[in-house]
């Protein structure tokens, strides 16, 4: 069998893993990823960035670590 996947979301994420290539093993995430871990991760915001294919810049935020005493 074969999948595939399609559709704006999947876009997105492709775009914002092509990001990583800016910092060596750095973890990207988008805004709506950050909206549901903001309280158990440390992130710095990169700000909202141009991708490719968007007419609008997306949020991205890199994981830095887990918070300590979280969920």
């Amino acid at each position: 069998m074969e999948y595939t996947v399609i559709g704006d979301t999947v876009n997105v994420s492709s775009r914002i893993e092509g990001l990583t290539k800016l910092q060596e093993n750095a973890i990207l995430i988008s805004q709506s990823t950050y909206d549901a871990v903001f309280d158990v991760v440390e992130t710095e915001d990169w700000g909202p960035l141009d991708v490719k294919g968007k007419e609008e810049k997306i949020r991205v935020f890199e994981v830095k670590r887990r918070l300590e005493n979280t969920r």
